[in-house]
């Protein structure tokens, strides 16, 4: 046993690129509370990437160490965060926390710790993100996001934006413990299925109000986020959202078939709207 509390979990799959994973990765290492890194190839990845995590993995010390599961099939993001919360779960040490990391971003150093900070106050939250700073391919910072604080104005809002970015969110892991884990019926919407789940099911959310992960937003990101499947796919998951959380309004309705439209106008028209409703 020791002394480290937090658990990160990140998926990679052979679309990620190598020298962003290990920016990723390194800081992750470089966070001033001591982790521990489980990371899932979901499928089959590049030599370079399969070959860093192994040599890594064979580093492990008390304070931070790299647990590497290769998986050969592809299963997607939902299936692989489950495999990854399960490892943990199962695994000796008895951690307090689980927080979520995307192969493509960047946490300041002091992420984890103000997190954990953060959770120690405020002992009703279960689920914590944070704001992020959007940057570009030349290391541009373009924007700064910082999302409400509190439960019920991120549960109010659920319906027209996501309550978390989803690569900063830190969990209690006894959320975990109780069986909760993320839809892998949905396609598309895997984390906003998540949330509303867990909105549901009365889990408390929240935000720090700072920016504690850099998030990469290169110039394809808005086209993964368009065509037609996609815009169907969040246009069910709104409309079932509103269904279980007892929000079905025409403002609600409106706003889902608005953004349904945002998903399928050209990519000219989708910028200037992102621009501003970010």
């Amino acid at each position: 046993m020791n002394d480290v509390n937090v658990a990160v979990i990140m998926s990679v799959y052979k679309n990620d690129n190598f020298s962003q994973i290990k920016e990723a990765v390194d800081s992750i290492m470089l966070q001033t509370l001591h982790c521990h890194l489980f990371v899932v190839a979901d499928g089959p990845v590049c030599p370079d990437v399969h070959d860093y995590f192994l040599t890594i993995a064979g580093k492990n010390n008390c304070l931070f160490s790299v647990y590497y599961f290769p998986r050969a099939t592809n299963l997607g993001l939902a299936p692989s965060l489950n495999e990854l919360i399960d490892y943990v779960l199962q695994s000796e040490n008895k951690y307090l926390y689980i927080a979520r990391m995307d192969a493509d971003d960047i946490c300041y150093p002091e992420r984890l710790q103000k997190q954990v900070d953060y959770f120690l106050v405020h002992q009703v939250v279960d689920v914590l993100g944070t704001g992020c700073v959007e940057f570009s391919s030349t290391n541009e910072s373009i924007y700064t996001k910082i999302l409400p604080e509190k439960n019920k104005t991120l549960k109010k809002e659920l319906i027209k934006r996501c309550p978390f970015v989803h690569p900063s969110v830190m969990f209690r892991i006894n959320l975990f413990r109780d069986g909760v884990r993320y839809p892998t019926d949905t396609k598309f919407t895997e984390d906003y299925a998540f949330w509303v789940l867990l909105a549901v099911k009365g889990y408390e959310f929240g935000n720090v109000q700072e920016a504690l992960i850099k998030f990469r937003f290169e110039s394809d990101v808005l086209a993964r986020r368009r065509g037609l499947k996609k815009a169907n796919s969040e246009f069910s998951a709104r409309w079932n959202a509103m269904n279980q959380l007892d929000c079905m309004s025409l403002e609600n309705i409106f706003y889902s078939f608005a953004i349904w439209g945002l998903r399928v106008v050209p990519p000219s028209i989708a910028n200037i709207a992102y621009k501003k409703l970010r």
